[in-house]
């Protein structure tokens, strides 16, 4: 024992040659005191300890972060932790300030540790800074640690922790002179059988596998995700003898095909503290060990208050109690000291125990240990081949039994006798209950992803494959993303966080390739489309007698979707706009008495011939079926009328007449993250130019950037998406964790917040949770003369920016409800020249809650839910279940709300009677709704009503009962992310006042309607 130790000694001290213990040591407690206050400004954060006498208990502080149920212990430590270092005190179960901290006390903090820091340590660093800067979404659950420390997939971060940082450093290299010791004390005849459990990136591996150098191995590399080890795989591939295969150590080893008494070594790399019961774990690997074998485990024993700030927020706990299953449950313990392994080791049954090095010693007073401990040792070693070759001379080769394993005790039922059952439960699973690959791939590009998925996953995958199925998760399908965007040219131009997200909802590589084809196609042919080309904005649908006219507004991505079929019907009659005279040029017609003589007008002529044989005017349906575009001949005119001089060039509408402005189709460069596309061409989206001269920056014309903050979130890429197609001005894209080309962004951080805005002339918010966001980033945009844009807020928002500057224009609620709900019903109404009396809207479908998007459904309130207006009214309305929409692909149950903005509509429509419903579809998310709600469920019920689905939501607005406007489109982040694209650009074209407004009521519906439909170059539905 004593050379063992001595062994391993020398070889992780020869790792800290030239290192200044003094020095690193204090880098490391200066790493822990930018932790202590970076854990109290996320409380602070919350509105918790604003002053000095202000006392909280654990419940105020549970509710007052909405700290998700996972890290309600990791915050029961932080409380802990503050109040051993003196930064709290607690008294009697409430905790209060012992002093109040300094305003700069982080950055001073990361000022000393930047100073201190050794060489080689950036990407460290780098993440436990994105770790605090992020806390409090992460301990709220709505940021994913697993991003930080695996950004886009990559390992880089996540190498330098495990493998380059000192203290791992010296404990694999302490491990495999152990591994090599102990491994020359065995026969030499056969492979030494090697079991790794929690290989990670393979910092381990590759310390004991260079240890071990020159010896025949039978080496099993395991972890719990095929992400790991599918790297571990390219990593080692060359390695003879090296097998890898998924296992959770939580979960039985018996169902994971892993036989009793088969390995000689089992490393365990910083991972049994993460399992949620360690003397489980240990008494499973004591029963894979042989006999006489060795258990070797890296460990921290102490805290560290820096980890608590980030790897503690990967750690798993039991489901049902959001606790340890060890003795650590009820301790608020995470790693375990030097005498508490050795008991668990004794109680694992090992008879002898090493952990290096003692804690004097320079690493030892960091906390890193290694164990080495020796199981059955006094029982004869006894391999299944020999076992075999000693049955196959003494029996008919067909009485060997196929399947040999050496088990610790024969399992007896309750009358002791042998359990059967019990034995054959211990039989490897067949592998043919494994899902086979499925259709072989149609297309080259089904082909390439098929291949990179077998790569990824380790199994063949066909073009019907699950990634899921096939044993991926959130960490393959980050790695399979940032390998598309970097191999697939049809996925070069698109952002990560886009292909993440249809790589979860396409889960299959032909549904991919699908999604993949549609993108590549739309992004090559949409700089294509000439600006006058005409555009369908509203198609009727057939009518078949009296009834409902149904009218379909394409969606956000210029689909069709079922309404293709119905849009092909004949339709009776002419729409309003033009008339046609045999053998003239088609001219428009105006109803009633005709508008004053316009400022300017100008008109644009094609051959009658055509003209009359095309029988359309631009942008209006006929009954006869679109021409070809080389036949479509019109002729148009244009007018800018007094009454637009304020807002040129923008389109509008006024009771019984229509037109439009018009402005020559420019090529220009289309800029966005500061990276410069082959082209843009603008269609429609009202130009960027002639806008306000901003204070502070000078007067006449000024550059146009619209700053978009919440660039990585589900409503934020959708509209980062958009605005990168409809627009021409540059774009900044700020975020928490930004993505190559983004700007890092903190809202919660005044100064970095402020020097994101400076410089923008729009600031487009699309994070969240509304209600804590509040007006923070809308008055740092005030603060540098930029107009503002909210995909989210409602009325008390407008009540906060009230005032605050009248010289600025502010819209919010620019998303699809409130916003939408609030456009399409004007729209309807200006539309068919009406003054209706009865409204009645249905809104949803089936889509994923973010955890963003459900803390807004469950606080922020601007309604009321069971009511509607009923001759101008509020009375009790009764939830309405089995309703079947237009497009839906099943029915829901319908909860109607009464919204401050539908009694906004109703007034500016005159309507006496308006019902809306929000329309829930999915048995989990009708049941959460009939019990009391938390964030946590709703996000839970959403995504088991999508498991393998494709999300869809629908906007229905109906008039009276005789005119119908509908709306669908692929999600609420995605039509969201469209309205607030458009209402940023109608912005930054100076087309909204001054003032605090409501998107969906200050919008001109017409103009947004068909600003939408010819910016997503929806195709020319025939009638």
């Amino acid at each position: 024992m004593a050379a063992l130790r001595t062994a391993a000694v020398e070889a992780g001290d020869a790792t800290t040659f030239g290192v200044d213990p003094h020095r690193y040591l204090t880098y490391a407690q200066l790493l822990d005191h930018v932790a202590l206050p970076a854990m109290l400004d996320t409380l602070r954060r919350s509105g918790l300890f604003a002053r000095p006498d202000a006392t909280h208990t654990l419940a105020e502080i549970t509710a007052a972060t909405a700290a998700a149920p996972r890290h309600h212990r990791l915050l029961r430590r932080w409380l802990g932790a503050l109040v051993t270092e003196g930064v709290l005190e607690s008294d009697g179960g409430a905790y209060r300030l012992a002093a109040m901290p300094a305003p700069d006390a982080i950055a001073a903090a990361w000022a000393a540790v930047d100073e201190a820091a050794p060489p080689g340590e950036a990407k460290l660093l780098d993440y436990f800074r994105r770790s605090i800067a992020n806390l409090p979404a992460l301990l709220r659950g709505e940021e994913d640690p697993l991003e930080l420390l695996f950004p886009d997939g990559r390992l880089d971060v996540s190498q330098q922790l495990y493998e380059d940082a000192l203290f791992n450093t010296w404990a694999n290299a302490a491990a495999g002179a152990l591994a090599a010791r102990l491994a020359a004390e065995l026969p030499t005849e056969r492979p030494l059988r090697v079991l790794e459990v929690g290989a990670g990136g393979g910092g381990t591996t590759a310390a004991i596998l260079n240890a071990l150098t020159g010896r025949s191995l039978d080496y099993l590399c395991t972890d719990l995700s095929p992400y790991f080890t599918g790297q571990a795989q390219r990593r080692f591939d060359d390695v003879p003898g090296l097998r890898f295969q998924v296992y959770d150590l939580d979960a039985p080893t018996a169902d994971q095909g892993l036989a009793p008494n088969s390995y000689d070594l089992v490393i365990a790399g910083d991972v049994l503290h993460a399992t949620t019961d360690v003397d489980r774990v240990l008494a499973e690997l004591r029963e894979l060990t042989a006999p006489g074998g060795w258990l070797i485990a890296l460990e921290m024993t102490r805290d560290h208050y820096q980890i608590m700030t980030s790897l503690e927020l990967l750690v798993r706990l039991d489901a049902t109690t959001g606790d340890f299953a060890d003795e650590r449950r009820g301790t608020d313990l995470v790693f375990l000291d030097r005498d508490r392994w050795r008991d668990v080791l004794r109680r694992a049954g090992a008879t002898t125990s090493l952990c290096l090095p003692e804690p004097d010693t320079f690493i030892g007073s960091m906390g890193m240990c290694v164990l080495a401990a020796r199981v059955k040792a006094d029982r004869a070693a006894l391999h299944p081949d020999d076992l075999a070759s000693h049955l196959r001379d003494r029996l008919p080769e067909y009485m060997v039994p196929a399947v040999l394993q050496i088990v610790d005790e024969i399992p007896v039922t309750g009358n002791a006798k042998v359990d059967r059952s019990a034995l054959a439960a211990r039989l490897p699973r067949r592998a043919t209950t494994a899902p086979g690959p499925g259709a072989a791939p149609e297309t080259d590009l089904e082909r390439r992803l098929a291949a990179m998925w077998t790569e990824a996953l380790g199994v063949p995958v066909g073009r019907d494959g699950n990634l899921f199925q096939l044993g991926g998760d959130s960490l393959v399908a980050a790695q399979l993303a940032g390998r598309m965007i970097e191999e697939l040219p049809e996925a070069a131009p698109l952002f990560f966080d886009e292909v993440l997200r249809n790589l979860l909802e396409h889960a299959t590589v032909g549904g991919l390739a699908g999604w993949l084809t549609a993108a590549a196609t739309e992004a090559g042919t949409g700089e294509e489309r000439p600006d006058d080309a005409p555009t369908e904005l509203l198609v009727p649908l057939r009518v078949d007698g009296p009834g409902v006219p149904r009218v379909f507004l394409p969606d956000e991505a210029g689909s069709l979707d079922a309404a293709g079929a119905l849009a092909r019907c004949p339709v009776p009659g002419a729409r309003l706009g033009t008339e046609r005279r045999p053998g003239s040029q088609c001219r428009p017609r105006w109803k009633g008495s005709p508008p004053r003589s316009p400022r300017r007008c100008w008109t644009r002529t094609w051959p009658r011939s055509r003209c009359t044989a095309a029988g359309r005017w631009p942008g209006w349906p006929w009954r006869w079926p679109a021409p070809s575009p080389s036949e479509v001949s019109w002729s148009t005119r244009w007018c800018w009328w007094p009454a637009c001089r304020r807002r040129a060039g923008s389109r509008r509408s006024m009771p019984g007449t229509w037109w439009w402005s018009s402005r020559p189709t420019r090529t220009r460069p289309a800029w966005i993250s500061g990276k410069r596309s082959a082209s843009a061409t603008s269609r429609g989206v009202p130009r960027m130019r002639h806008r306000r001269p901003v204070p502070g920056r000078g007067g006449g014309r000024a550059a146009v950037v619209i700053g978009l903050v919440g660039a990585t979130g589900a409503v934020g890429a959708a509209t980062a998406a958009h605005l990168r197609r409809w627009t021409t001005a540059p774009v900044r894209l700020g975020a928490r964790l930004p993505r190559a080309g983004m700007v890092a962004v903190d809202i919660d951080d005044p100064v970095a917040l402020a020097a994101f805005c400076q410089g923008c002339s729009v600031v487009l918010n699309c994070a969240g949770p509304a209600l804590r966001i509040a007006d923070r980033v809308a008055r740092a945009a005030f603060d540098v003369g930029a107009d503002y844009v909210d995909a989210a807020g409602d009325d008390q928002l407008a009540a906060q920016l009230a005032g605050v500057a009248p010289e600025r224009t502010a819209v919010i609620s620019a998303g699809l409800m409130p916003g939408l709900t609030a456009l399409l019903p004007r729209l309807l109404a200006a539309v068919n020249q009406i003054q209706p009396e009865r409204l009645t809207g249905y809104v949803g479908g089936r889509d994923r809650f973010t955890w963003t998007a459900a803390e807004d459904y469950l606080h922020t309130g601007f309604g009321r839910a069971g009511v509607a207006l009923v001759r101008g009214s509020v009375v009790d309305c009764p939830v309405q279940t089995d309703v079947e929409l237009p497009f839906c692909t099943e029915p829901g149950t319908a909860v109607p709300y009464l919204s401050s903005e539908l009694r906004r509509v109703a007034g500016v429509l005159g309507v006496a009677d308006a019902q809306w419903y929000s329309l829930f579809t999915g048995s989990h998310m009708q049941a959460a709704l009939r019990r009391p709600q938390s964030v946590a469920a709703l996000v839970r019920a959403s995504e088991l009503d999508m498991f393998g689905r494709e999300p869809y939501q629908v906007i229905v607005v109906e008039l009276d009962g005789a005119h119908t406007v509908m709306l669908r489109g692929r999600g609420a982040s995605e039509l969201t992310g469209a309205f607030a694209a458009l209402t940023a650009a109608a912005v930054a074209s100076g087309e909204v006042p001054a003032g605090v407004h409501h998107a969906g009521e200050v919008l001109d519906p017409v103009a947004s309607a068909a600003s939408w439909a010819r910016l997503r170059r929806s195709p020319n539905l025939p009638c």
